[in-house]
């Protein structure tokens, strides 16, 4: 049987709400009451660990991430095979690759000490964890994407997620964001997944008239003799090691 659970699904599928339902079934039916299905099994649990949230802590001068990870060091201490641990979205509070990094690594804690587990988020790699433990399984909460429209059916499917395009912009497109932003945020994120490696900035002023001016500047300054050894003008071109500009360079030396 499996023990660990990866959800996966869009922003607003249903992912979290999916979640609390599960810890309030389980304390419905440990107080004797119905629970909204046809037929269930619930074992006992010892107790229900839950990490939800993106708060901070001003009295306890604690940051988010810091909430985040204290939370987590109390379940993974705490949480026994009789536990159900509900986690959801761990490791977005630092940068993405970290934050992934550290979600698997407590995934895998979990998976090993065989505690009951709904784990919930978007790092999708987490999904390959089905392919490594045999008591680990993937569910997503299924949607369909258009251009114009997006429909959630709020029902829980077999696998991972599927990799719908700009989900994350079109949920934000429903919650009124304007649409110049949406359309500038849709531009970037192609350029993104083109794998470029600089984003200009969307501004009304000409992005190429002022590198052009900058580039002026830059040789003016190189063929007026200040470009010699500690000078501040070689020590900026080292600082920021700007290589675009060396062709430019060579090819204005006399």
């Amino acid at each position: 049987m499996s023990t660990f659970h990866v959800i996966s699904g869009s922003n607003c599928a249903g992912k979290t709400t999916y979640m609390k339902s599960v810890a309030i079934i389980t304390i419905l039916a440990h107080m004797g009451c119905y629970v909204p299905a046809v037929a269930a099994f619930l074992p006992l649990r010892d107790r229900i660990c839950t990490r939800f949230g993106t708060s901070d802590d001003m009295e306890e001068n604690a940051s988010t991430f810091k909430v985040e990870m204290t939370e987590t060091a109390f379940i993974l201490e705490k949480a026994t095979k009789a536990s159900l641990v509900l986690v959801d979205e761990l490791g977005r509070g630092t940068a993405s690759d970290e934050g992934c990094a550290l979600a698997w690594s407590i995934s895998e804690n979990l998976i090993a000490k065989g505690i009951y587990t709904c784990f919930a988020t978007h790092f999708r790699q987490l999904n390959e964890l089905a392919n490594v433990y045999i008591n680990c399984k993937c569910y997503h909460l299924a949607a369909s994407f258009s251009e114009t429209n997006v429909r959630y059916f709020h029902t829980l499917n077999d696998g991972a997620c599927p990799e719908y395009p700009k989900y994350g912009i079109q949920a934000a497109k429903m919650c009124g964001l304007p649409m110049q932003i949406i359309r500038d945020a849709e531009e970037i994120y192609d350029r993104l997944k083109s794998n470029q490696h600089s984003i200009k900035t969307s501004t009304s002023v000409s992005v190429g008239r002022v590198e052009s001016r900058l580039l002026h500047h830059l040789l003016a300054l190189i063929h007026a003799g200040l470009d010699k050894k500690g000078t501040s003008l070689s020590r900026v071109w080292s600082r920021h090691n700007v290589e675009y500009l060396q062709p430019f360079v060579s090819n204005s030396s006399p």
